[in-house]
């Protein structure tokens, strides 16, 4: 085993290879909430991070918090999924829905606005700028006017 360690690490370094720099951000940082469940990196390398208390921005520098308590049409503080669009919109998903931040307000949308099921797990833009929803009973899209939605029977 030892030889085994002693081949690997000449030949990392034999290589070039460098060591990684992690960082760790808590809500001592500015994270709105500890747990987080999905993370997602717009342009600037502006992160967004989904976590148990809502969405919180990170530009590098300075901390961005959203939630229930602090914004209007924010859907629900436990964020499952996250989605920086190409024109740096922001999809989030949740146990009760979805909501779009457009840089000043959210937007929620349920299955009361044409979303096949509450429980968004994941959400993807694809390339011709149709937003995708991954949800407990099925699928969803939305191409900024229509929802249309399969369930599992589809």
């Amino acid at each position: 085993m030892k030889k085994l360690f002693t081949l690997a690490a000449a030949t990392a370094i034999s290589m070039g290879v460098t060591a990684q720099t992690f960082t760790n951000y808590t809500t001592s940082e500015g994270l709105v909430n500890n747990a987080v469940n999905c993370i997602d990196v717009a342009s600037g390398d502006v992160m967004w991070f989904g976590t148990n208390g809502g969405v919180s921005k990170f530009d590098g520098t300075n901390w961005t918090n959203h939630s229930t308590a602090t914004d209007s049409g924010f859907v629900d503080d436990v964020v499952n999924s996250i989605d920086v669009m190409t024109n740096g919109d922001v999809w989030i998903g949740s146990e009760f829905g979805a909501a779009l931040f457009d840089g000043a307000s959210w937007i929620t949308y349920t299955t009361a606005d044409g979303l096949g099921n509450d429980r968004v797990k994941v959400i993807h833009e694809d390339v011709n700028g149709t937003v995708w929803f991954g949800t407990s009973n099925g699928l969803s899209s939305f191409d900024g006017t229509t929802w249309t939605s399969w369930g599992t029977a589809e």
